[in-house]
């Protein structure tokens, strides 16, 4: 897995509730359990107590490398803490592996859903310092991944295409003409052409958010290809329908959706791109990229 987006295309967490604390030798651990949830136990066998949702005091419970902190995470079921341990081991890869950075790569768990999310950050630190991130987890049918990593205000689509609860998406998220709103999952719809051509400029930059399969027909996917070869970077311009009084609408050549974007190669220069899209159930599938004139 490789690290998730910090890119500079982004245009740019907390519900109290009561308290329980737990006292291990010295330390004093807080888990906060939602009023609105039923507490009940996961589907993972753990010995830990089982809550709906758990809120880590102060900035959470870091983990480092090696350090076997993972214990601490109070209320997670036993699958959570080995993904957190196999994920430090992924950051010191990523790292190079030096052995002066055996405990460099640190986790930061700062909130836990039951119903298949974590939050926190994750990075680098002293003694190889490389700057961190905010990052969600999520557990899908194949166990825990990292997804939507960024150091801004995550967008609401992309939140709510991997269906990431208000407890963990919250408080904030960007709409994609550049509002910041209150995250419901319930009310936020998961796709759009302006998101779809947002989706695309993050793989070119090699940093997806969604899977390839969700963004692109075929034919996309090989002349997104080539634009990744080319290290461009991507940015949205417009997004119109056809029939809409933008000139783009005229060139959609029979799309019912399009978005001009523009690729920026290494040496700036600057090339308009058509992203022809169509809408499929409640999103939106790349089919063609096209140079506009």
């Amino acid at each position: 897995m490789t690290r998730p987006r910090t890119t500079r295309y982004t245009l740019l967490g907390l519900i109290l509730a009561p308290v329980l604390v737990l006292c291990l030798g010295t330390t004093a651990l807080a888990l906060t359990a939602s009023a609105e949830a039923e507490s009940g136990r996961s589907s993972d066998r753990s010995t830990d107590r089982a809550v709906t949702k758990v809120k880590y005091p102060g900035i959470g419970i870091e983990v480092k490398r090696t350090s076997g902190d993972e214990r601490k995470l109070k209320g997670t079921p036993r699958s959570f803490k080995k993904f957190i341990r196999a994920r430090l081991d992924e950051l010191f890869e990523e790292a190079g592996s030096k052995p002066r950075c055996a405990t460099a790569p640190t986790v930061v768990v700062k909130r836990f859903d039951a119903r298949g999310f974590g939050g926190g950050g994750e990075g680098s630190y002293g003694p190889c310092a490389g700057g961190g991130y905010s990052i969600i987890w999520k557990k899908s049918a194949s166990g825990w991944e990292p997804i939507l990593g960024t150091q801004d205000v995550r967008y609401c689509q992309d939140l709510a295409f991997h269906g990431v609860t208000n407890f963990i998406g919250g408080p904030d998220c960007i709409t994609e003409d550049g509002k910041a709103i209150r995250y419901r999952l319930k009310k936020t719809d998961t796709g759009s052409p302006e998101a779809s051509a947002r989706r695309v400029s993050s793989l070119v930059s090699g940093f997806p958010d969604v899977p390839t399969e969700a963004l692109l027909s075929p034919a996309a996917e090989e002349q997104v290809a080539v634009l990744t070869a080319k290290k461009a970077y991507v940015d949205v311009d417009t997004c119109v329908a056809a029939g809409d009084s933008d000139p783009l609408a005229g060139k959609l050549g029979g799309s019912p959706f399009g978005c001009s974007v523009t690729a920026y190669t290494t040496t700036m220069q600057q090339k308009k791109i058509g992203s022809y899209l169509l809408r499929i159930d409640e999103d939106f599938l790349v089919t063609e990229l096209v140079e506009l004139a």
